[in-house]
């Protein structure tokens, strides 16, 4: 496991706390939490916001997506914190780009309504 990034980040529009980013180098995922306000960011099917709330692609510099990612969630009195886990192989890249979206779900179609996006250089 290599740590990518040092230090918890803030993102606004989703307003969204990232833990410290994570590659298991065996299993070639990229792993991180996020942790919001569960009274701004929940489930709502008459908006159409699914469970998972949040979709979080990964971009590569020659433009290559990855999107397959799971998630597990914990509920606590004021916020909800969620671990991703995103299938990534970063053999041969020098950085990336992680983009965190909350999303409505129409059918199988996954829309984002509000981004946000960081770097990870890999150098």
């Amino acid at each position: 496991m290599i740590q990518l990034t040092e230090d918890h980040q803030t993102l606004s529009n989703p307003d969204v706390k990232i833990t410290p980013v994570y590659y298991l180098t065996r299993s070639k995922k990229v792993q991180f939490g996020l942790s919001y306000n569960k009274q701004k960011y929940h489930t709502d099917p008459i908006k159409q916001i699914p469970d998972q709330i949040f979709h979080v692609i990964i971009k590569t510099p020659d433009g290559k997506l990855f999107e397959t990612n799971t998630f597990t969630k914990t509920t606590g009195v004021f916020d909800e914190f969620q671990r991703r886990s995103i299938d990534v192989d970063l053999d041969h890249q020098k950085s990336i780009t992680v983009t965190v979206s909350l999303v409505k779900k129409d059918g199988e179609t996954l829309t984002p309504i509000e981004s946000a996006s960081f770097d990870v250089n890999l150098d």
